[in-house]
């Protein structure tokens, strides 16, 4: 298995939301992207990008709420976060 660090450290909320937004943004769009190809070439129109797409949403809610938390508060934000990628065969 492969760790590696993506996010480490303290951030005050402009920062921390700037950052987490543009990671859940980025997924809900790739997302957004694979589910309309997939429904151009196949008719589908529902897969799973679609859940993900949701839970992803309820995500950045809560992001949301904990950076509007520390906002007024006046709080840093100790963010941590790893990639873990293992090997499989296909």
């Amino acid at each position: 298995m492969e760790k590696l660090k993506l996010i480490e450290g303290k951030f005050n909320s402009e920062e921390a939301k700037e950052i987490l937004l543009s990671l859940i943004n980025s997924k809900i769009q790739f997302h957004t992207i694979n589910e309309f190809s997939l429904q151009e070439r196949t008719g589908v129109s529902k897969t799973g990008s679609t859940e993900r797409i949701k839970e992803l949403l309820e995500t950045k809610k809560h992001i949301l709420s904990i950076i509007e938390k520390s906002k007024k508060e006046n709080l840093l934000l100790d963010i941590h976060s790893t990639l873990n990628i293992d090997y499989y065969s296909k």
